[in-house]
């Protein structure tokens, strides 16, 4: 049998006429192996031995990550944590904390907390020792809108209820609902709300 001899062509970098290409670590991390067994088998045979060789190491990495849920859970935790961050941080204009949204809309602090704790408002804790942060949108002079509490029961407090009113929306434009809600134009906004919210709960 002949010889494959894996050239840089097939290697770390394609040379054809096109722009250069380096090649991905996955190859570069198994293309040894390949290497010692190109002389026992045919040329047919070498990729998609390289694909296999890939497609077993990325089941073995995924089987570890599952084996060790409390890691994983941890990572996504964090990586959860980034995203509202950056969410809150976008809409920094439209939440605050409790002494302004009760001098603002005139609500006592102990109802503010009262309706907090009955799942009535969105309120999410950066950390364990800060104070919740509350987004604007849902208050009105003396109270908090009743869409708030939908969000709530159908999503949980904090994050999740933080990501539903914050991320951009393709029916919107790019908008989120917060923003839509800010300025409202032609959208039905509470319809679109609560069609999300149902299919989102149903999905789940």
């Amino acid at each position: 049998m002949s010889q494959i001899a894996l050239t840089p062509n097939h290697g770390d970098l394609y040379q054809g006429a096109g722009p250069k290409v380096a090649a991905t670590p996955e190859y570069a991390k198994f293309r040894s192996a390949v290497e010692s067994v190109a002389a026992f088998v045919s040329p047919g045979s070498v990729l998609p031995m390289l694909d296999e060789l890939i497609h077993e190491q990325i089941q073995k990495d995924l089987a570890q990550l599952t084996a060790r849920p409390d890691w994983l859970r941890g990572q996504l935790t964090l990586r959860g944590d980034a995203i509202t961050a950056e969410l809150l941080v976008s809409n920094r204009d439209h939440v605050a904390g409790t002494a302004y949204v009760c001098e603002t809309f005139g609500i006592p602090r102990s109802t503010l907390h009262r309706e907090k704790d009955a799942g009535k408002v969105i309120a999410y804790r950066p950390r364990k020792d800060a104070e919740f942060v509350f987004p604007l949108e849902q208050f009105a002079e003396g109270g908090v809108l009743p869409w708030a509490e939908d969000i709530v029961a159908a999503l949980g407090n904090g994050a999740p209820a933080v990501h539903f009113l914050y991320v951009p929306r393709e029916q919107l434009g790019g908008q989120s609902f917060g923003a839509a809600l800010r300025d409202p134009k032609e959208h039905d906004i509470m319809t679109i709300m609560q069609t999300t919210l149902t299919r989102v709960t149903r999905d789940e």
